[in-house]
């Protein structure tokens, strides 16, 4: 999804709860089967799936909690190393640059209706076109501002490159793409993009800071508040202080009464911002979480959703567990570390996938030597496990990495 459809969405209908689906569930990566013979093979603690490319039985995941290697999306356990391989898992350099914004749509993709109205006869003057057409372009020249212009230009502090790519974005969201409409043309032949513009305009650049702070990742040239309380305790949205991102509570219970599986609900943020050539789900550290942990899922609607969670730095409070969910830099060039996030503590081994295991509360990945995507030179999970200051340990059969 562009920036701007994102945005315009945004401004025309209600936020739903769909973070909580987006944290525990990614429905277009995942996709149940309802074929009762073929999930009849699994066993009591798997489901029927499409997930990665395969179609079989996945063990289930409860509380959204999986052993490191593994991860929770739509209830089952998906493998890091293959979602992660597809994800160019070191390729999260230069995100909070302008360039990011580089990844955005120009305001054509906005409310694009696929022309519904090319029937309709014409009855306009030429004259009455010409005021239709320049009140268009004034419309989308307020736009672009809003999005490229001023509203960063006076509120944030870059350098003459920052500049120079900033301005390059803005004549682009004017002019469209090449051999494309300009945004003054759809505005002026496509009543829906025209509305959508009229509504969008009447932003100020105090509503657009989350675009900013938050999708365009300029914190520190514009000087963003972060969050402060990702994976406090909440009851509601207002509990949770996003900074200069919206902030949301994942609340313990959802509108039937039944258990989230976040003990006395869980404070998260959003957006933060998406980089470039990465596809979800996807997880990293963010500036724009405060140092939290972005997580980057699919949508639910063929784009992706990016929001800020608890890191484990300072540790995790009662019922949740710092657990692994990818892969970050390690100390030195070419090696990774575990990636954690404070989520709800596991149960039993059942709460860790298929490879790992549950130790007072905490999954423990397991261990491996087969490089990550099976790449040659690749780090494996034994050589993870190590550069993450834990130690591989064997129960007599299998191999588990317990982390500090």
């Amino acid at each position: 999804m562009s920036l701007v459809g994102c945005w315009m969405t945004n401004v025309t209908s209600p936020r739903v709860l769909g973070l909580l689906c987006g944290l525990l569930a990614v429905t277009l990566l995942v996709v149940a089967c309802g074929d009762s013979e073929k999930s009849s093979r699994c066993d009591a603690n798997q489901q029927y799936a499409t997930a990665l490319g395969e179609t079989k039985c996945f063990d289930q995941c409860q509380a959204g909690v999986c052993a490191v290697g593994f991860t929770c999306f739509e209830g089952i356990c998906l493998n890091l190393e293959a979602m992660n391989n597809a994800n160019n898992v070191n390729n999260v350099n230069n995100v909070n640059n302008v360039n990011n914004m580089n990844n955005v749509n120009n305001l054509n993709n906005v409310n694009n209706t696929n022309n519904t109205n090319n029937n309709t006869t014409n009855n306009n003057t030429n004259s009455n076109n010409s005021t239709n057409n320049a009140t268009a372009t004034q419309l989308c020249e307020q736009a672009c501002d809003l999005l490229y212009g001023s509203c960063i230009t006076n509120n944030c502090t870059l350098d003459a490159t920052d500049r120079t790519t900033l301005d390059s974005i803005r004549t682009q969201c004017l002019n469209g793409p090449a051999g494309g409409t300009t945004c003054a043309q759809d505005a002026a032949s496509n009543p829906n993009f025209r509305a959508a513009l009229e509504q969008f305009v009447t932003q100020t650049c105090d509503d657009l800071s989350t675009l900013r702070c938050g999708e365009f990742g300029l914190t520190q040239e514009c000087g963003c508040a972060t969050p402060t309380n990702l994976g406090g305790a909440c009851a509601q949205d207002s509990d949770c202080n996003g900074g200069a991102l919206d902030g949301f509570c994942i609340p313990d219970t959802d509108m039937d009464g039944n258990a989230t599986g976040f003990t006395n609900g869980y404070c998260i943020a959003e957006p933060c911002p998406i980089p470039q050539d990465i596809t979800a789900p996807f997880a990293y550290e963010s500036e724009a979480c405060g140092g939290g942990v972005c997580t980057i899922v699919d949508d639910q609607q063929g784009g992706e959703l990016a929001f800020c969670r608890a890191s484990c730095d300072g540790g995790c409070r009662g019922g949740y567990a710092c657990q692994p969910i990818g892969f970050k830099p390690g100390s030195t060039m070419g090696t990774l570390e575990f990636l954690g996030s404070c989520l709800p503590s596991c149960t039993s081994d059942n709460d860790c996938g298929a490879s790992g295991r549950c130790t007072a509360g905490r999954c423990d990945p397991a261990c491996g030597n087969t490089p990550l995507g099976g790449q040659v030179g690749a780090p494996t999970l034994t050589e993870i496990c190590l550069e993450s200051g834990g130690t591989c340990q064997t129960d007599g059969i299998d191999t588990f990495c317990v982390l500090p």
